[in-house]
């Protein structure tokens, strides 16, 4: 079809009566040929550039038409290797107009698309399954590119890495739920009210796309943590009041039916005691009994210096040792108990340390006291007429304990050498027993031999290398004690728990340091 001449066939049509009048105007008007020359090359003029302007317009338009055809034709050729399609995409028929062209690609790459979509239907439930996987365990995921058919091998890295995922995720829910458990246990404890707390959101997820991510499980775990802290120091708050309370009770003399059952632990243990209310309790017990200390201050001091009295008996320290730390003390005040009660701490702690050869010298001493009653009573010469059967079957007991003094000494000697070489009767250890066990020699020798026939006898019974005897060394069992200051024992020294004030004295300790 012609339609350029049925265009202008149109046109013509169009103005041909219109051209009739302006002739007509134009010779009635009288207007020169110029003006009709100039007239008729607008009328030209405004035509040509209608049809000027159209014709750029479609060209522009076919141009669209012909880049949107090579648009397809390029998606087709992509899409065809994507899909692995053999030879080649089918070509159009000839003949055909550009919007033929591209109307026939269009429904050939929608073609290729659905088949696509498909064949990765196949595969989009699992690669979704393990990409949310991953998100929620905070785990990178196989990259499989979405426009491509995953491979077998692609395929098999997915199931793979799902499955481990899938472990991953077990056990941090184990994990998570462990904690969250624990977490509800100490809130319980401290009498939090989970509704109360900002972990509340925490504890009540049970969405199933809660986030496990390792962050999560370390914020779950610390708060956990500082809850399981402050439990602790609720607990060690609660057995320092209890420890305070009991030790202001017995300071006071206060007896156990005017004890607050509560303090006491009579009631319930340290879990409940944590509670809040009975924590302010034990506080307002405490502060009752603090006043009342100061009310009494006197009595309370003396009732600790005789505790410590008890602890000097039973520690062996000496009378020295106890002056010492006695004129360090001034008047009954808050500080002199505290300074006691140190004091009664520091020799606990001394006494359970050295309590087997405490224990030992206190029973050496009691031997070597037998030894001299024994020798005593053996050298009464009416012994024989009193109670002849029962006395000297006594005196026999007596005879076989006395004879373990020798064993007893390389006991204690041996202590001294690994234990500690401690100071009893403001003296070394190993000194008072060789001073001791020479008494018990003088007194009760071993069977001559000829040297010691040769030497001389005149040692008395009574005295020692260091001119001591039992008589001089018993005056010190009215005060059993033996000193933990520090004292050196071969060749090192070992520390006493004794208390020591920063004044300035010069004491056995530092009298003994400064001679060696």
């Amino acid at each position: 079809m012609d339609y350029a001449q049925t265009l202008e066939n149109l046109i013509q049509a169009s103005y041909v009566g219109n051209l009739k009048e302006l002739a007509e105007l134009w010779e009635a008007m009288g207007l020169s040929g110029e003006e009709i020359d100039q007239r008729m090359d607008t009328v030209r003029t405004k035509i040509s550039d209608i049809t000027t302007e159209m014709v750029e317009c479609d060209r522009e338009n076919k141009m669209k038409i012909e880049e949107a055809c090579n648009n397809y034709k390029k998606d087709i050729r992509v899409l065809w290797r994507k899909l692995k399609q053999s030879g080649e995409p089918e070509q159009l028929p000839s003949g055909l107009t550009l919007l033929e062209q591209l109307k026939a690609l269009k429904l050939q790459l929608t073609s290729l698309e659905e088949k696509r979509n498909e064949i990765m239907g196949q595969f989009r439930s699992l690669i979704d399954e393990e990409r949310a996987m991953a998100s929620k365990l905070g785990l990178e995921a196989v990259y499989i590119d979405e426009d491509t058919i995953p491979e077998k091998e692609d395929m098999q890295r997915v199931e793979d890495n799902l499955r481990k995922m899938i472990r991953v995720k077990e056990e941090r829910e184990t994990h998570m739920f462990t904690m969250k458990e624990q977490i509800v246990t100490l809130l319980d404890a401290l009498g939090m009210d989970l509704n109360a707390t900002t972990l509340s959101s925490v504890l009540d997820g049970d969405d199933e796309f809660d986030s496990l991510k390792l962050s999560d499980l370390r914020s779950v775990q610390h708060t956990m943590e500082e809850l399981r802290t402050t439990l602790d120091q609720k607990k060690d708050e609660v057995k320092t009041l209890m420890t305070d309370i009991t030790n202001l009770y017995s300071r006071l003399a206060i007896p156990a039916s005017q004890q607050c059952p509560l303090s006491t632990g009579q009631v319930c243990g340290v879990e409940e005691l944590i509670r809040e209310d009975n924590l302010t309790q034990l506080k307002e017990e405490k502060m009752k009994l603090e006043l009342l200390k100061n009310e009494n201050m006197k009595i309370i001091v003396d009732n600790a210096k005789s505790e410590l009295s008890e602890l000097w008996r039973v520690c062996m320290v000496g009378q020295k040792e106890q002056d010492l730390f006695l004129s360090g003390l001034v008047e009954d005040t808050d500080e002199t108990l505290t300074d006691v009660d140190t004091e009664i701490s520091r020799l606990g702690r001394y006494h359970a340390m050295h309590k087997e050869t405490l224990q030992k010298m206190a029973t050496f001493i009691d031997l070597c006291d037998l030894a001299q009653d024994l020798k005593e009573r053996m050298q009464d010469p009416k012994r024989l007429f009193k109670n002849r059967g029962k006395a000297m079957v006594q005196e026999e007991q007596d005879r076989k304990k006395v004879n373990s003094i020798p064993r007893k000494k390389e006991e204690l000697l041996a202590l001294a050498e690994h234990k500690g070489n401690l100071i009893v009767f403001d003296e070394s250890l190993s000194t008072m027993v060789e001073d001791y066990a020479q008494l018990y020699e003088e007194l009760f020798p071993p069977p001559p031999t000829r040297s010691k026939t040769q030497q001389s006898n005149s040692n008395s019974l009574s005295s020692t290398r260091s001119g001591k005897s039992f008589s001089t060394t018993n005056s010190l069992r009215s005060n059993k004690t033996a000193s933990p200051r520090s004292t050196k024992k071969l060749g090192r020294y070992h520390t006493s728990p004794a208390a020591r004030r920063n004044i300035s004295r010069v004491t056995p300790l530092s009298a003994h340091q400064s001679s060696s």
